[in-house]
């Protein structure tokens, strides 16, 4: 299990005992959209799916996912505590899971986003995301279009 640590924020593999944080931060961030707590429990036995969380004063304050399907990581979600946010947490725990992603064998990264969620968006491409696509109405709730962003150059995160 890696684990690593930038300005008293730890990053770390996912454990069974962060799975009711998790599950919150999951619920908080995404209603009735987010992943379950029995799916994050299944995500910890799995070979092909890396979750980590950023823990800050020993709790757990963010949570992503990546599953490798074929050599193309699927970035599922990312969820940082709303009172947490803005504070780099998210930048630095993404990053922590594409080297993960890496090292469960993904090649390329995808992920779809809301299309007026402009926070996650510069997320993605501050990380080198490119929009390649759109998928039009694909969320409910408001109902809105899911862009679709892809990282096909891995080389720069596994040689950081």
């Amino acid at each position: 299990m890696m684990a690593e640590a930038i300005n008293n924020i730890i990053l770390r593999d996912m454990t069974a005992s962060d799975l009711d944080r998790a599950s919150n931060l999951e619920k908080e961030a995404f209603g009735k959209f987010a992943w379950t707590r029995a799916q994050l429990e299944d995500a910890l036995e799995r070979n092909d799916t890396a979750y980590v969380v950023a823990v800050l004063d020993d709790e757990v304050v963010g949570l992503c996912g990546v599953q490798n399907i074929c050599g193309d990581g699927e970035i599922t979600n990312v969820s940082v505590d709303s009172s947490k946010r803005n504070l780099g947490i998210a930048s630095r725990m993404f990053a922590y899971l594409l080297k993960r992603g890496c090292e469960i064998g993904c090649t390329a990264f995808t992920l779809e986003v809301r299309a007026g969620n402009a926070s996650a968006i510069r997320l993605y491409e501050s990380a080198g995301f490119i929009s390649e696509g759109v998928r039009p109405s694909f969320y409910d709730s408001p109902k809105e279009d899911a862009v679709i962003y892809w990282l096909r150059n891995v080389e720069d995160i596994k040689t950081n």
